[in-house]
């Protein structure tokens, strides 16, 4: 299922060269939603954020990504 939100935004990537791998907190709901629409998680980062506030992050990759690495 394509996400109409994220089109524009991929599309500026792409017409940098560029592949949109979004991150978003991996507690949360966020990072289902993504699942849900057929982005892959690719891994997990942590991050060092304002007030020495460290947090997860889950890297995405859209399924076409996805399908070019297998």
């Amino acid at each position: 299922m394509a996400d109409p939100a994220r089109a524009p935004r991929r599309e500026e990537a792409r017409s940098r060269g560029l592949q949109p791998v979004p991150e978003v907190i991996a507690t949360d709901p966020a990072a289902a939603f993504s699942k849900r629409l057929g982005w892959e998680p690719l891994g997990e980062v942590e991050e060092l954020w304002p007030s020495d506030l460290r947090v997860r992050l889950r890297c995405h990759a859209e399924p076409a990504l996805c399908d070019r690495l297998d």
